[in-house]
């Protein structure tokens, strides 16, 4: 199966990567099969049909030549136009029913093709079999059962009207037995095959729900919950939606083990996922991501809405048979929409709620500010808690005080000033970047440059590629641009793009455009122009 990595911001701070498994899908599995028995078997009935057509051309004297040319003639440009389309029909649930009809109507054209063509003296009468054993491919067991039935009246019909019979009656006897033996086979292979396809997608089902679903608590595992934690960031992107997460925390988890024993550990866990998956709406996704950390998607949801859940979840959990839990909850930014954003603030909520005294949510911190009593109340105000509280003020504090430089530096640039995350979707653009898209500062964040501005995209696309893929900064590219804030008016433009790195990994783009249309650099200056060559 595909893997894929993803990154996850881990309790400490670290970005930790980790494996992820593509579930298994049975209907692109089927399909894929199909896709390619239609291809393959209209490639063979293309092939034989030429093959006929040959033999037609090269024996003129014949019967009926001319209605048998025409005949194989359009069944060659039939079979020939369906080529291109056969994983169109693959994908159609009436696929098999589409086989089923071709194949009886290809067995009817043989065998009138036959009988025309001087009967049991025709060369193409070993053709005749071609259809039944095409159907113990991939048809149902009762469509494989009418092949064979109509194989068999179409040799009795040959037989009984063959004006031309000068072969021995022992030779066609042998010849119906071999035909009847190949009918038993057919269905035996037919029954066979479809067994084994039933159990090979149950196998492959099993082992996919294996490879994404944790085995204690039924919810998804770390790698699962991270791809559908992607997979929803995407589509709340795309449809303009709000997205919520939860994190959850089982409080003094290690002191509960120790205590009463890893099997009451385990039934904590266990019942803890279970209440989760019960409490959530159908389309949430829960997941457990840690020992004993579990996980909420929230789609559709505000960071209000998050608020209000997870409430209910701390009330939902509360009980004498387990530790306590503490929930943190955030929302994604659209000024970053990165899963590792959203992590991070629901996780420096359910930081804020440990280190005011566990046994709750973020939001019940304000409205009940005193401890939970709990069997473990020596460690609620423990010196790494009140240390992760004040690293946490002073991180955010130094956050806010850089972004108003940012802000203020990128206000009074006189050049176009943007930045994008790793694909490519808008993060922040100055007063001038607006202007030269027609976009307010907010209004394309969170989208893709090619969704913004696609004439822009067409030419940056490769050097923004090669930029993030390589760590390497480009510089003084030549842009010639119609922007929407002037229409009809192509102007020069000079790109430069630097990357932006967190820990030596890239995270991003910075995007700076300045506006020389007219101006001539002197000859000592080396610009590049839009159409170099990226090695």
């Amino acid at each position: 199966m595909k893997t894929h990595d993803v990154d996850r911001v881990g309790r400490d701070g670290d970005v930790v990567t980790a494996p992820m498994r593509a579930t298994f899908d049975s209907r692109d599995h089927t399909r894929r099969f199909w896709s390619r028995y239609l291809l393959v078997g209209m490639l063979v009935f293309a092939g034989e049909s030429l093959a006929t057509l040959g033999y037609l051309l090269s024996t003129l004297d014949g019967p009926h030549r001319p209605v048998l040319i025409a005949l194989t003639s359009v069944m060659v440009v039939a079979v020939v136009a369906c080529i291109p389309f056969a994983d169109r029909f693959a994908s159609m649930k009436w696929r098999a029913q589409y086989s089923f009809a071709w194949t009886i109507v290809a067995g009817v054209i043989l065998a009138a093709s036959i009988h025309l063509d001087r009967g049991f003296e025709s060369p193409l009468f070993f053709l005749l079999a071609l259809p039944i054993m095409s159907a113990a491919l991939a048809l149902e067991i009762r469509q494989v059962i009418a092949c064979a039935v109509a194989t068999v009246g179409e040799f009795t019909y040959i037989w009984l009207y063959d004006p031309h019979d000068h072969r021995s009656t022992s030779l066609i006897a042998m010849f119906a037995m071999g035909l009847l033996g190949l009918v038993v086979v057919a269905v035996g292979v037919s029954v066979a095959r479809s067994r084994l396809m039933e159990e090979d997608v149950e196998l492959r089902l099993e082992l996919s729900m294996m490879a994404t679903t944790d085995p204690l608590t039924g919810c998804l595992n770390y790698g699962a919950f991270y791809e559908r934690l992607e997979t929803e960031i995407n589509r709340a992107l795309r449809h303009r939606e709000p997205l919520g997460l939860l994190m959850i925390d089982l409080d003094f988890f290690k002191a509960f083990n120790d205590t009463y024993g890893h099997l009451a550990g385990d039934d904590a866990l266990r019942s803890v996922g279970a209440a989760l998956m019960k409490v959530g709406r159908s389309f949430d996704t829960v997941g457990r991501i840690g020992g004993d950390e579990f996980a909420v998607i929230l789609p559709t949801s505000t960071l209000q809405d998050a608020s209000r859940i997870a409430d209910r979840v701390s009330a939902l959990l509360t009980s004498a048979e387990r530790p306590t839990v503490s929930v943190g909850f955030g929302a994604l930014d659209l000024s970053e929409p990165s899963a590792k954003r959203l992590v991070r603030d629901a996780d420096r909520r359910l930081y804020e709620v440990k280190a005011n005294g566990r046994g709750r949510s973020n939001a019940q911190i304000a409205t009940n500010p005193s401890p939970r009593t709990t069997p473990y109340t020596a460690h609620d105000r423990d010196v790494a808690a009140k240390a992760i509280a004040e690293r946490i003020r002073l991180v955010d504090h130094a956050s806010a005080k850089a972004l108003s430089i940012l802000d203020s530096y990128l206000s009074a640039s006189f050049v176009a000033m943007g930045f994008v995350d790793r694909d490519f979707r808008f993060v922040r653009i100055n007063p001038r970047f607006g202007d030269l898209i027609g976009e307010s500062t907010r209004g394309p964040l969170g989208r893709t440059i090619e969704e913004v501005v696609p004439n822009l995209w067409s030419q940056l696309e490769p050097f923004c590629h090669f930029a993030v893929d390589t760590n390497t900064p480009l510089a003084n590219q030549v842009l010639p641009l119609e922007t929407p804030s002037e229409p009809g008016v192509t102007r020069t433009w000079l790109a430069n793009l630097h990357c932006v790195t967190v820990d030596r990994e890239v995270v991003g783009l910075g995007i700076v455009l300045v506006d020389i249309t007219g101006w001539r650099p002197p000859a000592s200056h080396s610009f590049n122009h839009v159409t170099a060559t990226i090695t």
